[in-house]
């Protein structure tokens, strides 16, 4: 959670948020998905003992006063066919109360 007031993001849309992200960490562009998410994935090594890397489904969220960066995580072996589940998950958070 990422608070909009009285910051540098006040006047920002998900999509420069998003840029910004991506330019800062070194991730791919966020993109629209199937599914309307603003996304992106990247892969990071595992710790020594994990012995495999992970695939992350990258989503950003806009509510009134803030940002939300949203990560899944899953391992690179089975990524392929758990990338579609992630980007449906992903349309479905909302923030509650």
């Amino acid at each position: 959670r990422e608070e909009k007031n009285g910051t540098v993001l006040e006047n920002a849309t998900a999509e420069e948020y998003a840029a910004m992200l991506a330019g800062s960490n070194g991730l791919n562009p966020f993109r629209v998905d199937r599914y309307g998410n603003l996304a992106t994935t990247y892969t990071a090594e595992g710790y020594e003992e994990a012995k495999e890397d992970f695939f992350y489904y990258v989503t950003v969220k806009e509510s009134a006063d803030c940002f939300w960066l949203i990560q899944i995580v899953c391992p690179v072996s089975i990524s392929d066919e758990s990338v579609e589940n992630m980007a449906m998950w992903s349309a479905t958070f909302r923030e509650t109360e």
